[in-house]
């Protein structure tokens, strides 16, 4: 599977302002995964990114991504839907939200849900554990141990491929470094 990673460009300081009011959301390059109960509960290349006035950022997963036969309903309100988390002898409540129907700046936000970090055993984003919450790509370039598949081509002739290698960038750019023959 080739897929070409096309991201918005990072916003200017004029629209940051407007990151600490109201909702941004964007797509993340990151593979993201989330452990309940020693069991994969999340696992997804298509996650987004949310930030939400008073409150830290969040990762939303598509449902297709989500083992939802692990989430019981627990609550339904005017517009949010609520699950507890249910593995083996183990449950958390309230562990997952979603929107019944986003709208204006959350309407991206359809057919996704999210789970509250501290509900969860364990997050990864590519093969890294991430403790506290999603780290802020604005902020921050980091290098991550990836498992992912790596495939350069130019015009269709493979010029690299590899089954392994690191993954570093921020919200402006991902690159992967290729470890060189020894």
């Amino acid at each position: 599977m080739t897929e070409t990673l096309a991201r918005p460009v990072a916003p200017a300081a004029e629209e940051r302002a407007r990151l600490k009011e109201g909702v941004h959301i964007e797509r993340s390059s990151r593979r993201v995964r989330t452990y309940f109960g020693n069991k994969l509960i999340a696992d997804s290349e298509h996650v987004l990114l949310v930030y939400e006035t008073k409150r830290p950022p969040a990762y939303w997963f598509p449902i297709a991504d989500v083992r939802m036969e692990c989430l019981e309903q627990s609550q339904q309100a005017e517009d949010t839907i609520r699950w507890h988390l249910v593995v083996k002898d183990r449950i958390t409540h309230n562990a997952a939200r979603a929107y019944l129907k986003p709208a204006g700046h959350r309407a991206a936000l359809e057919g996704h849900l999210t789970f509250y970090w501290d509900q969860m055993d364990a997050w990864f984003e590519e093969d890294e554990q991430v403790f506290v919450h999603p780290r802020d790509p604005y902020t921050r370039v980091d290098t991550l141990h990836s498992s992912r598949h790596v495939r350069v081509e130019i015009d269709g002739d493979p010029l690299l491929y590899s089954e392994a290698g690191r993954a570093h960038g921020s919200a402006r750019a991902l690159r992967v470094c290729h470890p060189l023959p020894v």
